[in-house]
């Protein structure tokens, strides 16, 4: 059988390879050159002449953003020891944001943007800004026009320092540069599109109209960041245009440089050179050092316009959100440091930079330019996969995010003319070295212009046909368990000893002066950004139905009434592991002889203790049709809702298991089931992993597991569903294009929440705004995917306006966003899969409810690797992520059903082991 797939394996490989290497020739995409991106009504009557521009920061503005640092709300205090791993140590904001309130020179830094000259045109509908500084240079000495470009979170103040050494005279060149500096569509002074698809290639378009606009139908290129892939874009499109293209972040992506990059993982000398080897490898590194920076791309890549409301409402968490970029791209090692390294800038100089995207309220629309590029359409121009004839050179700084050597850049930029490797700077070259950066450009414009006019062009084809050894899947035994610390302390170390253990009575209160707060700060959130025309949730959550719910939540919601729906049921705090543990407990009134069994369950993100109020009446219901009745304790996770966060980093899943485990036994139960949804089913199934003597039975309603079997197969269905999957239920888990897609889509906050939790959890602490739309997008789309074509996210599908904002509470309230997003970072790390749980079997018996619409679904057969009592699947035509939630009674029926089948199956067992 082994033998079997193998060859098929083969033979799948080899027809790609031959399609690849066999296929006709691509013809390049023309792209309209005219097509309008501005509002359609002003079609033809746009004024297209260059208008001079000032940049101006009004009292107002200024007043307002004063107001607003000032009025900030408490930032959850870091972590103990930790820098900026977890994102922007919120120990360091309270400077930042009182040098940006009161010693920020506005007026003086108002009158320093506008010391170059600055102009303003309209192009495809949208008013370009841009810097032109021409020099004066004496008979003998040719100006050449050159394009710099800027990228994200930059802006065009990066170049500031650079321009008066780029446009005087160096006694070594014949030359001097003519510099335009844009800014990006949607960044800065620039307009945005108000329609979607303005990815960087159509970026493109518009800067070489704005060129032959000025006059130049000739000229150089430079750029990094979006700036690079512009630039690379021009050079692609537009190759007879171009002179010559520098790049301080080139890159060439393709099939064959991702097959070289692997291979060099383990012949490193046939890809690099030595000395520069460790740039590139380990992979594992590498890709590790990748996912925890590009958390902030995943989301802006997916929902641009949901984390844009709380950047645009919240200076804190624009300046935490942004800044942080500028420590950790600058130097890797700067995660380690207290202030992230950021002295490497100049704190005006960084301020300067948040003013440009802060004065024109332009960050939502310029993280949209993730969402456009990444898209289908533009995704299918596949531009990477076409070479460019135009002379390059790439300057390569000693920490930019990813490096690439010359022999994979020349597989793109076959003029590859010469690279510069410098031992020192970062990702935003220009604003850290701009010595350094000028004298590079300088360097690479007269080997372009020699190039041009001596050198001839060398072309070479080169086909390679590789066949890499397949390291096929093998079935192993399940690995060790890892060593549990039944006593790990999470409160503070003086504490220890010290703590009151007693089980306490606890109720929810909405004190006057946090609903006071709370109004003041719903009714003052600053003017959102427009959504893009003709679109719903596909960029996140659309800002025109922001005002309804922020309406309803400042004038409507009955704060009073609500309160006593939270402490409808009998709640409680006790201290586990030295954390104060929030839960609900009901006990359910039963005649004597009627067995009362224990149920944990367990919430997850974004949801609360609250998903369960509706289905706690139900699970606790007598029924005379059976012989047991449920008591149910919800707890709230650590650092959720009511309870406690770790002070100290590590309280991953693996570990809340334990914490929850500790709960049960100091409530008095030594045997018990438990049910959970989302982190729930995470940590629920680590206790059954961990303690199966004490988990009677374990329900989900999410069931995600990653190992190399579960992947293989997976991987296998695509080519034939029915080895895998139920045909009935087959489109739930292909065709796997559409499932990444989907997966992809929704998972950009999981990367930043997993990478730089305290990041994002700046701004959403400060913004209530900007808290609502986060979360609230996601009862959108993870009720039903199609909801993100739906006006107002398809959020009244299933949920009352009082629900959703009761679970808002559960965050606002006890102040928990930060420290509930840290659970993805603690659990989603090396630690946690080094312990392999979802391979190590789990014969608890299990029983799984999988709803239609849910994110994911497993087919039973393949979660019978993980739980080999799997006893019963129920597929459900119906329901999402948030299914107690959801479908209150379909879910309580579920869970009763399986605990009734949980005590067969131990009845059943017990006789078996008797005989």
């Amino acid at each position: 059988m082994g033998c079997a797939i193998c060859l098929a394996i083969v033979a799948v490989v080899g027809w790609v390879a031959y399609k690849l290497l066999t296929g006709k020739e691509k013809k390049l995409p023309q792209l309209d050159p005219h097509e309008w991106w501005g509002p359609e009504h002003l079609k033809g009557k746009v004024d297209e002449t260059i208008r001079s521009f000032e940049v101006k920061f009004s009292d107002e503005m200024i007043n307002d953003l004063r107001s607003r640092i000032k009025n900030h709300r408490p930032f959850t205090p870091p972590l103990e020891d930790v820098g900026f791993q977890y994102g922007f140590n919120s120990s360091q904001l309270d400077t930042w944001l009182q040098y940006w309130a009161e010693e920020y020179p506005f007026k003086e830094r108002e009158t320093f943007f506008n010391s170059y000259p600055q102009f303003k045109t309209s192009i495809q509908g949208l008013d370009i800004h841009f810097i032109r500084v021409k020099p004066e240079v004496p008979a003998g000495v040719k100006v050449v026009p050159l394009l710099l470009m800027h990228g994200w979170p930059g802006s065009v103040r990066e170049f500031f320092e650079a321009i008066p050494l780029l446009t005087s005279q160096n006694p070594v060149y014949d030359f001097v540069f003519e510099v335009i500096i844009p800014s990006l569509p949607g960044y800065g002074f620039s307009d945005a599109a108000v329609r979607p698809g303005l990815g960087a290639p159509k970026v493109a378009v518009i800067f070489k109209n704005l060129m032959n606009r000025l006059g130049f139908k000739r000229f150089y290129i430079q750029g990094g960041d979006w700036g690079a892939a512009i630039a690379s874009a021009m050079v692609t499109l537009y190759p007879n245009d171009i002179l010559g293209h520098h790049s301080n972040m080139a890159s060439a992506r393709t099939s064959s440089t991702n097959l070289w990059t692997f291979i060099g993982a383990y012949f490193p000398s046939l890809v690099v050179e030595s000395k520069l080897a460790s740039r590139m490898y380990p992979l594992s590194a590498f890709f590790s050092f990748l996912l925890e920076e590009t958390g902030y791309f995943h989301i802006q890549a997916t929902k641009p316009d949901t984390v844009g409301v709380a950047l645009s409402d919240s200076p804190a968490g624009l300046l935490a959100y942004i800044l942080e970029k500028f420590s950790t791209w600058t130097s890797k090692e700067n995660r380690d440091r207290l202030d992230g390294g950021l002295s490497t800038f100049t704190r005006v100089q960084l301020i300067d930079n948040l003013m440009v995207y802060w004065s024109t309220n332009s960050i939502t629309t310029s993280m949209r330019l993730y969402a456009e590029t990444f898209s289908k359409p533009i995704r299918d121009l596949k531009l990477e996969s076409f070479t460019t004839p135009v002379p390059t050179w790439a300057l390569q700084a000693k920490h930019e995010i990813a490096y690439q050597p010359p022999k994979l850049l020349k597989m793109k930029y076959t003029n590859l003319l010469g690279t510069t490797e410098l031992d020192e700077g970062g990702h935003f070259l220009a604003f850290e070295l701009p010595s350094i950066f000028a004298e590079d450009v300088f360097k690479a414009v007269q080997a372009f212009r020699n190039w041009n006019m001596a050198r001839l062009l060398l072309l070479a084809a080169l086909s390679i046909i590789a066949f890499t050894p397949i390291y096929f899947l093998y079935l192993r035994g399940s690995p060790p368990m890892p060593e549990i610390n039944l006593n790990e302390w999470w409160g503070p170390d003086q504490m220890k000893g010290r703590v009151d253990a007693s089980i306490r009575p606890f109720q929810v209160k909405f004190s006057e002066e946090m609903i006071k707060d709370l109004r003041s700060r719903l009714k003052n959130h600053r003017q959102l950004v427009p959504p893009l025309e003709g679109v719903a949730f596909e960029y996140g959550f659309n800002t025109k139905q922001v005002d309804r719910w922020v309406t309803y939540w400042a004038e409507e919601y009955p704060f009073a009434e609500r309160e006593k729906v939270f402490n409808q049921f009998p709640q409680f705090k006790t201290n586990i592991q030295g954390l104060d543990i929030h839960f609900i407990r009901v006990k359910p009134k039963v005649a004597s002889g009627k067995e009362v069994v224990p149920l944990l369950l367990l919430h997850g993100w974004p949801g609360s203790t609250r998903e369960f109020l509706e289905a706690i009446p139900l699970l606790t219901a007598v029924s005379k049709d059976r012989d047991f009745a449920v008591e149910v304790i919800v707890p709230s996770l650590p650092g959720y809702g009511f309870s406690d966060a770790a002070v100290k980093p590590g309280l991953g899943a693996d570990k809340m298991a334990v914490v929850f485990r500790n709960l049960m036994n100091r409530l008095g139960f030594k045997k018990y089931y438990v049910q959970g949804g989302d982190w729930g089913s995470l940590i629920a199934s680590t206790m059954a992993t961990f303690f199966p003597k004490e988990v009677l039975g374990y329900h989900a309603n999410v069931v995600f597991l990653q190992t190399p079997a579960i992947s293989f197969f997976t991987i296998l269905g695509s080519i034939y569903p029915p080895l895998v999957v139920k045909s009935d239920v087959a489109d739930r888990m292909y065709p796997l294009s559409k499932i990444f897609c989907n997966i992809l889509e929704e998972m950009g906050y999981m990367h930043i929440q997993a990478t730089k939790p305290d990041t994002v959890g700046v701004s959403l602490t400060d913004s209530p705004v900007g808290l609502a739309v986060y979360i609230l997008e996601k009862f959108s789309t993870w009720t039903r995917m199609d909801h993100r074509s739906v006006a107002d996210g398809g959020l009244a599908y299933r949920f009352s306006k009082e629900q959703l904002v009761d679970n808002l509470m559960m965050y606002w309230v006890p102040n928990a966003i930060t420290t509930s997003v840290r659970l993805y970072s603690e659990t989603l790390n090396k630690r946690f899969y080094s312990m392999q749980i979802d391979e190590i079997k789990t014969y608890v018996p299990t029983w799984v409810i999988q709803a239609k619409h849910d994110l994911t679904y497993l087919p039973p057969w393949l979660a019978r690797l993980k739980y080999p009592n799997l006893i019963h699947e129920t597929v459900l035509q119906d329901g999402g992520h948030f299914l107690a939630f959801e479908l209150p009674k379909v879910f309580s029926e579920d869970v009763l059903q399986a605990i009734t089948a949980f005590r067969v199956w131990h009845k059943e067992n017990s006789v078996r082991a008797d005989l």
